[in-house]
C-alpha cells in the first residue's frame, strides 16, 4: 500500500518555538463495486423479499488510516494507529465510527517483538490471508465471510444484559434479560458487543504479542479483557442483573517462505452463550433452566504454495459450541474447508475458490440442515501499483435452515445490509475498482 508522509505542523498559527514535528503516516484504500445480486426463495417461498433481483453499490472496507512511529533507540519503537471505514452510499453510523478498525498503540522491539493494546483483529483473524489468496478483490464475496469462522464481527465479548444496538439515549440493561422495565443506563453496556458465535473478530478491549519473525515464522498471542463480567445482583430501577463471565484467548502461527506460507489458528470463548438468569418479569429461573456455562473454541490450519504458472491454496477449520441449559445440554460443530488458485495473466490475475461448511450436533433440529457451499471467480487488472480493475461472480448455496451471510455492506434480501433468507440461494456479480493511496 502507498503511504504518504505528512509532517503536521503543529507550528503555524498555534507554534510552540522549538517545537518538534510529528510525522503521521497517512494511507488507505477506496473500494466499491456495483452489483446484481440475485435472492431466490430461500425455504420458506413466501418469506418477505425473497425471489428479488436487484442491482446495488458495494463499499468493501474502505478504509483511512493514521499511523505514527518514534524510534526510541536501543531497537525500540512507540507506535500508535487510528484506522477508519467510511462509506459514500447509505450507513448505519455505528459500523463507521472513528477508530472503528484495527486502531491501538504499542512498543515494538527488534529482540521480543510487539506488545500492543486498542481495538485489532484476532490472531485467528488475521491469519486469513496466506491460504485466502483465491479470494476476489471484491473480498465481501470471499469464503472467509459466509463459510469460515461463522460470520464477521466487531466489538465486545457478549453480555446477557446488554442491547446489542445502540440507541439514542445510550446503552441500556436489555428489559427482557433485566426483569421488564425500560431498562436502566449500565456501565456493563459500555462497549457495542460482538456476535456470541462468530470467530472472525475484530477484538475491542485487546492486549497483544506479536513475536519477531523468525526464518520467516511468526507467532501471534492475544486475550480481550473481561469488562463485561458481572455478578447477580437484583433490586435495581429497571430490573436486575444477571452474571455475565466471558473469556476470550487466541494464538497463531504465521509461517513463510520464498514461494509458500502456512498458518495454524486456535481461539477460545468461554460463556459467550450465556442467557439471563431472570425470566422476563424478573422472577429467578431454576437453575436446571438456566443456560449452562459453555466452552466454545475453534481451530484451523491452511496454506499456499506458488508453482509458477499458479498458485494454489488449502484450508479446513473446526468450530465447537457447548449450548443449552444445565438441565438439556447441547451442542455444535461446524466442519469448513477450502481450496482456492490465483492464475497470473497478463497485467492482472484470475482468482477462483470454492467453500464447503457442515454443520453437525445435538442442536441442529431433526429434518434440517444448515450446510453450504461458496463459489467465486473474477478477473483483477492492474492499471497502477495502487489502482484495479475487476469483474467477479460469486454463488452462495444453502440447505434449509442454513442462513449464512456475506460481509459488511451488502445487499440483502429486504433491503441493504440485511441477512439473507434461511435456505435461499444468493448470486452475485461484481464490476468494481480498488484504489489505494
Amino acid at each position: 500500500m502507498q503511504r504518504k508522509l505528512l509532517a503536521l505542523a503543529v507550528a503555524g498559527a498555534f507554534a510552540v518555538p522549538g517545537a518538534a514535528l510529528a510525522q503521521v503516516t497517512i494511507s488507505g484504500a477506496v473500494r466499491y463495486s456495483v452489483d446484481n445480486v440475485d435472492h431466490d426463495n430461500g425455504s420458506a417461498a413466501s418469506a418477505a423479499g425473497s425471489g428479488v433481483s436487484k442491482w446495488g453499490l458495494t463499499g468493501h472496507s474502505a478504509n483511512i488510516k493514521f499511523q505514527s512511529r518514534e524510534s526510541l533507540g536501543g531497537g525500540l519503537t512507540a507506535w500508535g494507529v487510528l484506522e477508519n471505514g467510511f462509506t459514500v452510499g447509505r450507513t448505519n453510523a455505528q459500523n463507521y465510527a472513528w477508530a472503528g478498525r484495527n486502531s491501538g498503540l504499542g512498543l515494538d522491539s527488534t529482540s521480543w517483538g510487539t506488545v500492543m493494546m486498542g481495538l485489532w483483529d484476532s490472531p485467528y483473524k488475521s491469519l486469513d490471508g496466506v491460504w485466502a489468496i483465491g479470494q476476489p478483490a471484491a473480498y465481501s464475496y470471499s469464503p472467509t465471510a459466509p463459510i469460515f469462522g461463522n460470520g464477521d464481527t466487531t466489538g465486545s465479548m457478549p453480555n446477557p444484559n446488554c442491547s446489542v444496538n445502540e440507541s439514542g439515549a445510550g446503552w441500556t440493561i436489555s428489559p427482557a434479560a433485566g426483569g421488564g422495565g425500560a431498562g436502566v443506563t449500565s456501565t456493563v453496556c459500555a462497549f457495542s458487543a460482538g456476535s456470541k458465535t462468530s470467530f472472525q473478530r475484530r477484538l475491542n478491549s485487546t492486549v497483544q504479542w506479536w513475536s519477531p519473525v523468525w526464518s520467516g515464522a511468526q507467532v501471534l498471542l492475544a486475550v480481550q479483557t473481561n469488562g463485561q463480567k458481572a455478578n447477580s445482583t437484583t433490586g435495581n430501577a429497571g430490573g436486575t442483573i444477571s452474571r455475565a463471565d466471558p473469556e476470550l484467548w487466541a494464538a497463531g502461527l504465521r509461517w513463510t517462505g520464498r514461494n509458500w506460507g502456512f498458518i495454524l489458528g486456535y481461539e477460545s470463548h468461554k460463556n459467550f452463550n450465556l442467557s439471563s438468569e431472570f425470566s422476563a418479569t424478573g422472577t429467578l429461573l431454576p437453575v436446571s433452566s438456566q443456560s449452562r456455562s459453555s466452552k466454545d473454541d475453534a481451530w484451523k490450519i491452511g496454506g499456499n504454495y506458488n508453482f509458477g504458472p499458479v498458485q494454489v491454496s488449502l484450508a479446513y477449520e473446526q468450530l465447537k459450541y457447548d449450548l443449552g441449559t444445565n438441565a438439556a445440554p447441547t451442542n455444535m460443530k461446524h466442519k469448513n474447508w477450502a481450496v482456492g488458485m490465483a492464475i497470473p495473466v497478463g497485467n492482472g490475475a484470475i482468482r477462483g475458490s470454492w467453500a464447503e461448511g457442515q454443520v453437525s450436533g445435538s442442536a441442529v433440529a431433526a429434518g434440517t440442515s444448515q450446510d453450504g457451499s461458496m463459489y467465486n471467480l473474477s478477473y483483477e487488472y492492474s492499471l497502477s501499483k495502487r489502482t484495479l480493475l475487476y469483474a467477479a461472480w460469486a454463488k452462495l448455496n444453502q440447505d434449509n435452515a442454513s442462513n449464512r451471510n456475506f460481509g459488511t455492506n451488502v445487499e440483502g434480501p429486504n433491503g441493504w445490509q440485511q441477512a439473507n433468507i434461511a435456505g435461499g440461494d444468493v448470486r452475485y456479480i461484481s464490476f468494481g475498482m480498488n484504489h489505494n493511496f
